[in-house]
């Protein structure tokens, strides 16, 4: 007859085998659940439409939290995040100086040089090929032009401004031209930042959180997060992570908006004539595109960022900055060119280097004659 001692023993006995047995079942399912998401984030990168996947890396090329993708952005210290240099893919290719396409060639005199900045839609995102980018097609139009695509996926017009001043100028263009508005105007869903004009801190500021819980907060928060260290995979899997629950995801669309669209539009008009201050500054010019929103452009209801617009290009004619309304030309980009409604197939890129040509062409002649007066307004 078994004795309460021996009873205990085997209680504990049994209890330890079924941790046993429990842990090296949370073991498997991390190690199957950790197999099948990279499977999963190879398998994403091998598509292009609508858009890329991304990841973000240090200087030194070192990957930073657990997206992976096949576009690498880089940390930077002035705008948030670049393309990290010297990327090669079946889809584009990053330069040595981070900029879509192939390299620069040395500044000639009798060459005009048009520097593009903007978020995904002036990247080219979701193209099957470098060839197929607004800057390669204006090129194509624009003869003895070269046209850099220094356009990063995400950014906005605070981002774009640090990427003028602190790089772009030294490319010495002559005229400086931005497509955008719609991330500035994206801010609106989110929680409200100190920096609504900047994408990616909010981010970065979060993985600094993850890190503290993980490395120097007192012990018991660090045991309490011990299972995030071993069990990543699958606590994210089952939506249990304590470090998932404790971030701040951003809000998703039709949530009840933080920000004021009214702020983040003469934010956004301000940058951008910050930045046709700085292009005269160093003799170039500069010219405002805001890009086009295929669901705005072909439905029938107004929208918030038609809102947006409207207060941004205002703002824009006072200030005397050039600009441009693409959302104006339902009748060149047609509603099959949107692969989303945000991003233009390479029908739709030559469809915009058509209407933009001919503006840029104007505006290099006015260069020409040593004249920094931008094209008039709404052109």
């Amino acid at each position: 007859m078994a004795t309460p001692r021996s009873r205990r023993g085997q209680l504990l006995g049994n209890l330890l085998l079924a941790g046993t047995s429990l842990l090296l079942a949370l073991l498997v399912a991390e190690v199957a659940f950790e197999v099948l998401d990279a499977h999963k984030q190879d398998k994403r990168s091998q598509r292009a439409r609508p858009f890329y996947t991304w990841s973000v890396h240090t200087f030194a090329g070192h990957p930073v939290g657990s997206q992976r993708g096949l576009l690498k952005l880089m940390l930077h210290p002035l705008v948030g995040c670049v393309n990290l240099p010297g990327q090669t893919t079946q889809f584009f290719r990053i330069n040595h100086l981070g900029f879509r396409g192939r390299e620069l060639d040395p500044r000639e005199q009798h060459r005009h040089r048009v520097v593009l900045v903007g978020g995904s839609a002036a990247f080219g995102t979701g193209l099957q090929s470098d060839a197929e980018t607004l800057a390669v097609q204006l090129e194509q139009r624009l003869p003895d032009t070269e046209v850099v695509n220094a356009a990063v996926i995400g950014e906005r017009s605070g981002q774009e401004l640090s990427l003028l001043v602190s790089e772009l100028v030294d490319l010495e263009p002559d005229q400086v031209m931005t497509l955008d508005g719609w991330n500035d105007f994206w801010a609106i869903q989110q929680e409200a930042t100190p920096w609504p004009d900047v994408n990616g801190a909010r981010q970065v500021q979060e993985q600094l959180e993850h890190l503290n819980a993980l490395s120097y907060a007192p012990l018991a928060v660090r045991l309490l997060h011990l299972p995030d260290v071993v069990f990543a995979y699958t606590l994210r899997r089952l939506g249990a992570s304590p470090l998932e629950a404790a971030g701040h995801l951003p809000a998703v669309e039709g949530t009840t908006h933080r920000s004021d669209l009214e702020g983040l539009a003469a934010r956004y008009a301000l940058n951008q004539y910050k930045m046709s201050r700085v292009a005269a500054a160093f003799g170039a010019g500069f010219l405002s595109v805001l890009q086009p929103n295929g669901d705005l452009m072909h439905g029938v209801t107004p929208s918030r960022y038609t809102r947006f617009r409207q207060q941004a290009e205002a703002q824009l004619s006072l200030d005397r900055v050039a600009w441009l309304d693409l959302n104006d030309r339902a009748d060149v980009l047609q509603p099959d060119m949107f692969m989303d409604p945000i991003h233009l197939d390479a029908r739709g890129n030559a469809a915009m280097a058509d209407v933009l040509a001919p503006v840029l062409e104007a505006a290099l002649r006015q260069f020409d004659s040593r004249s920094i007066s931008a094209p008039e307004h709404g052109q």
